[in-house]
């Protein structure tokens, strides 16, 4: 019973930390006709044009946020993924954290990889000894790095490298409010769109996490209902909130539509009272 108590709790807390990581991250893949693969490998080109990144883009990237990979020679074969085989990296010397990088000839075939992947953790009846595994994908490049548990609060640093640098990701800030509440909002967001033989491809990801907070000055309970519309992405909250402490309720959703939008419509309904506004990026 005590067994199955702690593996309860290690499962919990696994979870809380993920959905952070999650949601921060937003969801990979969207895309269109992968009926056909590219023949040769392309360099870093604009104007809609695919990318093409090697493992020196990855390992120069990370060494100007000194960050530094060590090759493992170790046979990483029962890791392949679409006949592709990883290597095998340590991260700043690490042993308890490992990087398995995949090159693939193009960026449709790594997304037919990716997108099935979920980040997922192996458990360990000591919770620092447990391996979090986490999933990250750039153009043509898709990336495994096992971490230990007590070790997460590395993972946003590698993350933000590939999200900025190498995903050319952006980040938008909308903000506004009505006369009882107050709301901001802050959205992470790329969009990849190109075209080759006919055919055409997109990937895109956007996550979005902000906060309302109430200005008013009742002091009492009361139920409420929360409805977000962003796009045509809409998100439902209700509960009770004490008014007698500071109160903010957490906002946020993710997907992988191409479509961003300038503000976000929020409707919520507090006891009697029911307000709406938007929330406005400049």
């Amino acid at each position: 019973m005590k067994k199955k108590l702690i593996s309860l709790g290690l499962i919990l807390m696994i979870t809380c930390v993920l959905y952070f990581i999650f949601m921060t991250r937003g969801h990979h893949g969207q895309k269109v006709d992968l009926l056909q693969e590219k023949e040769n490998k392309m360099t870093h080109k604009e104007n809609n044009q695919e990318k093409y990144y090697s493992a020196n883009t990855l390992i120069k990237a990370f060494e100007n946020n000194d960050i530094v990979l060590t090759q493992v020679n170790q046979n990483t074969t029962k890791y392949k993924k679409a006949n592709v085989t990883p290597t095998e990296y340590l991260v700043n010397q690490d042993e308890d954290d490992r990087l398995y990088l995949y090159v693939f000839d193009s960026t449709p075939k790594r997304m037919t990889v990716s997108d099935n992947e979920e980040l997922s953790y192996l458990p360990a009846s000591n919770t620092k000894e447990t391996i979090v595994q986490e999933k990250e994908a750039a153009w043509n490049l898709y990336i495994v790095r096992r971490i230990k548990f007590n070790k997460l609060n590395r993972l946003p640093n590698i993350h933000n490298i590939i999200f900025k640098e190498l995903n050319d990701g952006k980040v938008k800030v909308f903000s506004g409010s009505s006369k009882h509440w107050k709301g901001e909002d802050t959205l992470h967001y790329y969009v990849h769109q190109w075209s080759e033989n006919g055919h055409l491809y997109n990937e895109s990801v956007q996550s979005n996490k902000g906060v309302l907070t109430f200005t008013g000055k009742r002091k009492d309970k009361v139920k409420y209902n929360l409805n977000v519309r962003e796009g045509n992405t809409r998100t439902k909250s209700n509960g009770t909130l004490d008014l007698s402490k500071e109160q903010s309720l957490q906002i946020g959703s993710g997907g992988n539509s191409p479509i961003i939008s300038d503000e976000i419509h929020v409707s919520i309904q507090w006891g009697k009272q029911k307000e709406q506004f938007n929330l406005i990026s400049p």
